[in-house]
């Protein structure tokens, strides 16, 4: 993902949803989706389902934009499973159901469904607050993030 050309400069983009995503109708009202061929993690704010375009962060995360008003809407994430979550534990310990979560025994189909739809809030969140930490902290300045 290095070698993407960034067409705007990240400072040029509309974070306003991205910024909010720490607030609980947010993050429980995005749509979380995972490719396992590619090991992509997508979330998208709200219901969006027009046309995008990608913005990247790092080497793994980048942030997905309406080309017209250059309103984040979502956020990708590359080399989920195979870099991200090691990077993050949080994020790992919440994707793994696996690993803590007593409710998986069930081997209902709705049981799956159920558990999915209540950590599906928890991993949006803490992609968020990745993303966010990426884009504002004082070791990963906004002024790298928005170097063309």
């Amino acid at each position: 993902m290095a070698n993407i050309e960034r067409l705007v400069r990240t400072t040029e983009l509309k974070l306003t949803k991205l910024r909010k995503l720490s607030e609980e109708r947010l993050y429980r009202s995005a749509n979380l989706s995972y490719d396992p061929d590619f090991d992509e993690l997508l979330i998208f704010f709200e219901n969006y389902q027009d046309r995008y375009i990608v913005h990247p962060v790092d080497e793994n995360v980048s942030l997905l934009y309406e080309p017209d008003t250059k309103e984040v809407v979502g956020i990708q994430v590359e080399a989920f499973e195979r870099s991200f979550i090691r990077r993050y534990e949080n994020v790992g310990k919440t994707w793994r159901l696996s690993e803590n979560c007593e409710e998986f025994e069930h081997s209902d189909l709705g049981d799956i469904y159920i558990i999915l739809q209540k950590r599906q809030p928890e991993i949006t969140r803490e992609v968020g607050e990745i993303t966010n930490h990426l884009l504002f902290s004082d070791s990963h300045s906004m002024s790298a993030v928005c170097a063309d």
